[in-house]
């Protein structure tokens, strides 16, 4: 009797671990607890995407101020070259001397020894160049700061800013960005 008592025993712990396997199975498979594990992989996955999102934001914000700050050096360094133009062009320096040709200019069969050219006469120094009538591009006069400020507060874009008072669109950025955070002079 021993071993038909030993039988039963075991179907009956073979009986409740599979009727405990039964209800794990089941509560796994129920539509509320697979919504809820939905839910928190759909989180997870928003949360991970929001991440990467600012990080490329933030990535993209860095690279338009260096371009912003770029542009605006850049545009400062042609306001400098457009008023070193307009200073040469008022010396004359562009222009050619006339005995150019008679001096071996090119093209004209002159040997090397005539297309040389002449080593510059010593005298005084040159004088720097005079201060232009215009203010300098780092520091823009006040009429045009109010004016670009205005524009701006009408709602206008900052390529028609430029375009009407005809200052560069790095130094209208400029004047916008520090608009409150600086006395102007």
């Amino acid at each position: 009797m021993s071993f038909g008592l030993y039988l039963s025993f075991t179907l009956l712990l073979f009986l409740a671990f599979a009727m405990w396997i039964r209800g794990l199975v089941v509560r796994r498979l129920r539509p509320d607890r697979i919504l809820s594990d939905l839910n928190t992989e759909i989180r997870t996955l928003i949360a991970e995407i929001n991440q990467a999102g600012d990080r490329n934001i933030s990535l993209m914000e860095d690279r338009i101020t260096r371009l912003s700050e770029l542009i605006v050096r850049s545009d400062r360094q042609i306001d400098d070259a457009r008023m070193m133009l307009e200073y040469l062009d008022s010396r004359g320096a562009g222009a050619k001397p006339a005995d150019a040709e008679e001096r071996g200019a090119p093209g004209n069969g002159a040997g090397p020894a005539a297309q040389a050219p002449a080593a510059p006469e010593p005298g005084p120094p040159e004088p720097s160049p005079p201060a232009p009538d215009k203010p300098e591009p780092d520091s823009p006069d006040r009429d045009t700061r109010d004016t670009v400020l205005t524009l701006h507060r009408q709602g206008l874009s900052q390529e028609l800013i430029a375009a009407r008072t005809g200052v560069a669109i790095g130094e209208v950025e400029l004047i916008i960005s520090l608009r409150g955070q600086r006395t102007w002079r």
